[in-house]
């Protein structure tokens, strides 16, 4: 394939999550460039927004003669590795129809120039749809704190994040408590929605349900967590969860559109319409 050539190059993509809680989700990607970068920043050319993926991770390259393949690691931060083998940094090797790419989250299945059928695809969308919908969390998980001044607050808590509680400034809540330390606890909602707090070294810990504990302690519904003179409980509502206006913890990806330009949307929302898109295609036979 001569330079003036390059661009023609179709290369087709079968990605797959395999970390995660959406660990298991598959679509379909097809790119058509002679040199294909793959990484996190918004203008790869495969875009695999997840920080376990450098910004330029991997390249791809047509080779010299039709259906001729080179794979290379642009010196990532985590490496990756081709058919299980780890690939040395700034040295290309053969890719081949049928070979499996390791990086990050993510395993890519490369299959040369030629799509997976149609059936195939649906297939691959209708599953990623349905992942991403059991991902999703149809309980809110909200925590109550009742503060010794009487105020109250609640503070909605989304998997995976965490919440630093404590008398210091830099806390997440805020405890106006004298037996407060300034990082008294964390509490963390896990991916699979299970709440536990755990002490950071205060100097009084916590009671609950009326019990002294140190170290790490799961928090269920209509438990009583006190801080001194805190109370503090977990509630479970009906209907996601809506996170503060200016907690800034709902993790935002930047999706590449039109131009090479980038948008902020939650990883949710982005995969489930590019799960939308694949579909249709799908059915359009693109």
């Amino acid at each position: 394939m001569g330079a003036g050539q390059e661009g023609e190059a179709r290369a087709v993509f079968e990605l797959a999550i395999c970390d995660g809680s959406l660990a298991g989700a598959r679509w379909i990607r097809t790119v058509s460039a002679g040199t294909i970068v793959v990484g996190r920043a918004a203008a790869s050319d495969l875009a695999l927004p997840d920080p376990s993926v450098s910004l330029r991770h991997l390249r791809v390259c047509a080779g010299p003669s039709a259906g001729e393949w080179t794979i290379e690691d642009l010196g990532s931060r985590r490496g990756s590795r081709l058919n299980g083998q780890r690939l040395q940094p700034g040295r290309a090797v053969p890719l081949r129809s049928g070979d499996q790419v390791e990086l990050g989250v993510f395993r890519l299945r490369f299959h040369g120039d030629r799509a997976p059928s149609k059936a195939s695809a649906r297939s691959a969308a209708r599953e990623l749809a349905s992942r991403l919908e059991s991902a999703t969390p149809r309980t809110a998980r909200v925590l109550h704190i009742a503060h010794r001044t009487g105020r109250e607050e609640r503070v909605a808590l989304a998997p995976g994040k965490k919440l630093r509680i404590g008398r210091g400034r830099d806390c997440d809540v805020i405890l106006g408590d004298p037996r407060a330390s300034r990082h008294h606890a964390l509490v963390e909602c896990r991916p699979d929605g299970a709440v536990a707090i755990r002490d950071t070294g205060s100097t009084n810990g916590f009671k609950l349900n009326g019990r002294r504990q140190r170290g790490s302690v799961r928090l269920r519904p209509q438990d009583r967590l006190e801080i001194g003179d805190c109370l503090l409980q977990l509630e479970l509502r009906a209907g996601a969860a809506r996170e503060p206006a200016s907690g800034g913890w709902t993790r935002l990806l930047a999706v590449p559109l039109a131009g090479g330009t980038g948008a902020a949307f939650p990883w949710p929302v982005m995969l489930l319409g590019l799960a939308a898109a694949l579909a249709s295609l799908a059915v359009w036979g693109v």
